[in-house]
């Protein structure tokens, strides 16, 4: 066999692992939100999010991808990896705002949500998902 097409098939065997690792990671992060707060409390729920988070700066560093949940009560962020959950009770939500980060931008439309951390502190963050007008309502 020619050496490029041992490259080859290396490069689309290692494409197809990383797909199937992700899909099942974000199938995992999604599982257990709805295991842990019941399907009936899930206003809306999103397994492919990206979660950014930026104090006073905007929004410098991305935090995560992850699956975004909507409760009656609070919203949810489980990262996959490492595996991580944020909940923010809607009672601490401040501001809820699309951002359009404008052109030249490698992000689209986001949802900008500022909260109360505790101690007086507010914290920032922002989350792209699919259909983001959606969660905004």
């Amino acid at each position: 066999m020619e050496p490029l097409a041992v490259l080859a098939l290396a490069v689309a065997g290692l494409g197809i692992g990383t797909v199937v690792i992700v899909r099942r990671l974000r199938d995992r992060a999604f599982h257990e939100v709805l295991a842990d707060v019941g399907r009936e409390n899930v206003v809306r729920i999103e397994s492919v999010a990206n979660a950014f988070r930026g104090r006073r700066r905007g929004f410098v560093r991305v935090r995560g991808n992850g699956c975004l949940c909507l409760t009656r009560t609070e919203l949810l962020f489980q990262r996959w990896l490492p595996r991580h959950r944020l909940a923010i009770p809607l009672s601490h939500v401040r501001e809820v705002a699309l951002v359009d980060p404008g052109r030249g931008s490698a992000t689209s439309r986001f949802l900008r949500l500022q909260y109360d951390e505790g101690g007086g502190e507010t914290e920032t963050l922002g989350f792209a998902v699919p259909e983001v007008s959606a969660w905004h309502e």
